[in-house]
This record gives C-alpha cells, sequence and structure tokens, in this order.
C-alpha cells in the first residue's frame, strides 16, 4: 500500500455558493435606534420587510396611527419613523 504524506495532498478548492449565506440579517429600527434584528431570504422586497418588522415590535412601540413613514433597505434594515 503507498501512502502519500500528509504536506503533499492539495487543497480543497473554494466554492463561493458553498459560503454564500441563505439568508440576510434584518435590522429594524425605530427612529434610528436598533430594537431588533429579523432574518429574511435575499431579495426579499421592501413590502414584504415592512410586514416582517411589524410583529418585532414591544407592546412600549408607537401605535400604528403615530408612523410617519417606514425605510425599508433591501438586505440592509427597515427603520420606522414616529411622529
Amino acid at each position: 500500500m503507498v501512502t502519500t504524506a500528509v504536506f503533499r495532498q492539495q487543497w480543497p478548492a473554494y466554492d463561493p455558493e458553498l459560503a454564500k449565506p441563505e439568508e440576510a440579517e434584518i435590522v429594524v429600527q425605530v427612529n434610528g435606534k436598533l430594537r431588533s434584528r429579523v432574518y429574511a431570504p435575499f431579495g426579499t422586497p421592501q413590502d414584504a420587510l415592512e410586514k416582517l418588522a411589524w410583529p418585532t415590535r414591544k407592546p412600549s412601540s408607537p401605535s400604528p396611527r403615530n408612523i410617519g413613514r417606514i425605510i425599508a433597505v433591501p438586505d440592509k434594515l427597515v427603520n420606522i419613523v414616529v411622529k
């Protein structure tokens, strides 16, 4: 039986598809302050990100009628601006 030394073996090939994460970490902010983080698949539309951010609100969060604007940046963050 012929054996070769470990240091003579080739390194495994790098595959970028295996190293790519499956989901993006979306930061949920209220008036620019971090409130929570949610995970969504890459390429999720803005309206779906806004809906995904709503269940993360705490009971002390402002009511929906006080919401001035919702800013959603795909694959990055959702910022809820309160009046």
